[in-house]
């Protein structure tokens, strides 16, 4: 049964990545999950962004074509991080973004966080450095899995930039 769901769900993520390959009509390749710097580009969007916004933000990165899977990511990220951080974002040291990357404004995101799928990103403003969840798709089935996992990162990611619970 495990079997099963774990192929389910990679055949979800698959779908949903070449949904978005061809709607964007770009591709990327997949980073590996430790901290990056971010691009010149992203650098510039968040420092723009950071007199309204913290300096931790929570990014659900999507497409205009999302499947059921692509919105319990963002329903299951978004109700982890205002449950788990509801402080930050009151007094605004962290900030919770969706961005559509179909709309030209955003397309630099693809390239700048390498996005080939719907993602969810971690990224400090003051560093520049960012971090993709990239176990949301595999975690999908479980929402009580996806949501620690989501906290549990996003609080090292907090430590890793000395912004720590």
């Amino acid at each position: 049964m495990k079997t099963r769901i774990t192929l389910l769900l990679f055949l979800l993520s698959f779908f949903c990545s070449i949904t978005s390959i061809y709607a964007t009509e770009q591709v990327s390749l997949p980073q590996a999950a430790e901290a990056k710097t971010i691009s010149a580009n992203a650098t510039a969007e968040i420092n723009a962004q950071k007199s309204d916004t913290g300096e931790i933000i929570v990014y659900y990165f999507y497409t205009t074509a999302r499947c059921p899977s692509c919105h319990k990511i963002e329903t299951y990220t978004k109700e982890a991080i205002h449950s788990a951080f509801a402080d930050e974002l009151k007094n605004k040291s962290m900030v919770w973004k969706m961005i559509n990357t179909d709309e030209a404004a955003n397309e630099h995101f693809l390239e700048d966080y390498k996005l080939f799928t719907k993602s969810v990103i971690l990224a400090d403003a003051k560093t520049g450095t960012w971090k993709n969840l990239d176990k949301v798709w595999e975690l999908l089935g479980s929402e009580d899995s996806f949501k620690k996992y989501i906290v549990e990162e996003t609080k090292a990611f907090l430590t890793q930039n000395n912004k720590g619970k």
